[in-house]
C-alpha cells in the first residue's frame, strides 16, 4: 500500500520510500506493513490507519521509538529516514483510555483557539498521569514551575500554578504571602504572574515574536500541595483581598464545577539547545534581536535577562542567515530565539531599569529595523492587543494604560527612524541606581497633569453653564 502526504507547499528534499509497520498498541500484534515516503505526513498516515484498522483518526496515539508523533509533521521529522535505520515500527494506542481520577488537565475558556498540535499534548500528559508519571518541579526559580511529561517521561509543557507564584499562599520555595502582595517586580502583584504569561501569548498570536503556545488550565493531580487556602488554588471567599484579586484577573464562572483543581498557565515545551547568556550575542541574528525587543515593549515586560530567551540552532543554506558556525560547506547555524518567562509584564508602573533588558546592552540595539519589521509594528493596534487580554482576564486600569503608552512610544519611536535602542534609552532608567525617572515616565507624568488640567476647566465650565 502507498501512502503521500497532500498539500505542502515547501521546498521538498528528493523522495525517499520505505517500509513501516504498524503494530497495536495495547495487543503488541501487527496491523499493517505500508509504503511511505519522506513528504508523507502524520496526519496522512492517520487517515490510512482508519482506512486499514477503524480507528477514529482524532483517537490515535503514534509511537515511534518513544516519540509521540505531532499530526502537523511529517514522517521525516522524526529521523524515520535515515540509512541507518533498520526497524521502523509504528505503535498505535487510543487516546481515550485514560483514566480521570488518577490526575486531569484542561484548558479553561475559550476565547484562545486550541491548535491540533496542543490537543496532542493535552491527551499526552493525561496519559503520562495515568502512567504515574508525577509533575516535576525545576530545580530553579522562585515560584512553582512544573515540567508536564507523557508516559514516555518526555517533557511536553510547562504549568506554573496561580497559588504557587512568588509571595502566593501555596509557593513551593518558602516565598510565601497572602494574593495581591509585592512581587519580584514592581508593579506585579502575587496571583497576576499567571495571566501575564497567557497575555504574552495572545498578544503575539500572529507569531511575529515566536512566544511559545500558552493557555490558561485546571490540572489535578495526587502530588499538588495545597497549603494556604481554599483547595483549589484559588483564595478563600472569606477573604475580600484576595477574592477582589481572583476576581480581578479571572472571570469566575470559568472555574464552576472544577474543585479540587490548580489553575495556572500552561505553556508549550520547547525544544532548545541553549539559553542566551551561555552564548555570544553575536551569534544572533539583528531581526531575532529585535523580535524580542518589541515583545517586551508591547506587553511592558520587566524581566528580560538573558536566560529567559530560549536558543534553537537551525541548520540553513539560507544566505540571510547568520552563519559564524560553519558546519559543512554551503550549510550554516541559524540562531532561533524563543523568548519564555512573561509573568512580569504589564505592571502598574513605568519605572523600567536598563539592567532587566539584556538587549539593550547587545550591538543589535544599534542596528536599524528592516522595512519587514518596520511595517509590522505600524500595523500594531494596541486597542485591539487590549480588547483581546480583556475578552478572558481582567487587568488593572493602570496596567492597560501603561501598555498603550509603552505600544505608542515604540511606533512612534520606530516611525521616527530611531533604532531599539534609542528607543530603549526612552523608556529605561538608565542611571546606575535606576532612581533618576526615564524620558518615558516624565513625559507620561506630563500628559497626566495636562489631562488633570483640561478636565478641570471642562468642569468648571459646565458648573458656569448652569
Amino acid at each position: 500500500m502507498w501512502v503521500s502526504s497532500s498539500g505542502s507547499t515547501k521546498d521538498k528534499s528528493p523522495m525517499k520510500k520505505i517500509d513501516v509497520t504498524l503494530v497495536d498498541l495495547k495487543t503488541k500484534t501487527t496491523i499493517a506493513l505500508v509504503k511511505v515516503n519522506n513528504w508523507t505526513t502524520v496526519s496522512t498516515l492517520k487517515q490510512l490507519v482508519w482506512r486499514e484498522c477503524k480507528y477514529p483518526v482524532k483517537e490515535q496515539r503514534l509511537l515511534y521509538k518513544n516519540m509521540w508523533l505531532d499530526t502537523n509533521k511529517e514522517l521525516q521529522d522524526y529521523g524515520m529516514f535515515d540509512e541507518n535505520e533498520s526497524e521502523r515500527i509504528i505503535n498505535i494506542g487510543l487516546s481515550h483510555s485514560y483514566d480521570k481520577t488518577i490526575g486531569d488537565i484542561e484548558i479553561i475558556g475559550n476565547t484562545i483557539k486550541l491548535t491540533p498540535s496542543m490537543e496532542d499534548i493535552i491527551n499526552e500528559i493525561r496519559h503520562g498521569f495515568n502512567a504515574k508519571i508525577t509533575p516535576e518541579l525545576t530545580f530553579e526559580g522562585t515560584s512553582g514551575t512544573y515540567l508536564l511529561k507523557n508516559d514516555c517521561h518526555r517533557p511536553l509543557a510547562v504549568y506554573k500554578p496561580i497559588d504557587e507564584e512568588a509571595f502566593a499562599p501555596s509557593n513551593p520555595r518558602e516565598f510565601k504571602g497572602s494574593y495581591g502582595s509585592p512581587s519580584l517586580r514592581k508593579g506585579v502583584l502575587s496571583g497576576e504572574a499567571c495571566v501575564r504569561e497567557i497575555a504574552a501569548y495572545i498578544i503575539d498570536r500572529e507569531g511575529f515574536s515566536g512566544v511559545p503556545e500558552t493557555l490558561f488550565a485546571a490540572a489535578r493531580h495526587p502530588s499538588f500541595r495545597f497549603l494556604g487556602e481554599k483547595k483549589n488554588g484559588m483564595p478563600d471567599e472569606n477573604d475580600s483581598t484576595s477574592d477582589a484579586i481572583a476576581a480581578m484577573i479571572i472571570p469566575h464562572a470559568m472555574l464552576e464545577g472544577k474543585s479540587q483543581a490548580k489553575y495556572g498557565s500552561l505553556q508549550r515545551f520547547e525544544i532548545s539547545h541553549d539559553v542566551a547568556e551561555n552564548l555570544c550575542e553575536d551569534l544572533f541574528s539583528v531581526e531575532e534581536v529585535h523580535k524580542i525587543a518589541i515583545l517586551d515593549m508591547r506587553i511592558l515586560n520587566t524581566d528580560r535577562h538573558s536566560s529567559n530567551i530560549l536558543v534553537r540552532k537551525i541548520k540553513t543554506e539560507s544566505p540571510d542567515a547568520k552563519s559564524p558556525d560553519k558546519k559543512k560547506k554551503g550549510e550554516s547555524i541559524y540562531y532561533k530565539l524563543i523568548p519564555i518567562d512573561h509573568g512580569m509584564s504589564l505592571p502598574g508602573t513605568l519605572e523600567l531599569l536598563e539592567m532587566e533588558y539584556c538587549w539593550l546592552s547587545w550591538s543589535q540595539k544599534d542596528k536599524p529595523f528592516s522595512a519587514k519589521t518596520l511595517e509590522f509594528i505600524r500595523k500594531i493596534d494596541v486597542d485591539q492587543d487590549i480588547e483581546k487580554l480583556n475578552s478572558q482576564f481582567r487587568f488593572r486600569p493602570i496596567c492597560r494604560r501603561n501598555m498603550k503608552l509603552s505600544c505608542t512610544v515604540l511606533k512612534k519611536g520606530a516611525g521616527a527612524g530611531l533604532t531599539i535602542g534609542e528607543i530603549g534609552k526612552i523608556w529605561c532608567r538608565t542611571d546606575d541606581e535606576g532612581e533618576v525617572p526615564s524620558v518615558f515616565e516624565r513625559l507620561a507624568e506630563k500628559a497626566r497633569r495636562q489631562a488633570d488640567i483640561v478636565g478641570e476647566i471642562k468642569k468648571k465650565n459646565s458648573y458656569s453653564l448652569k
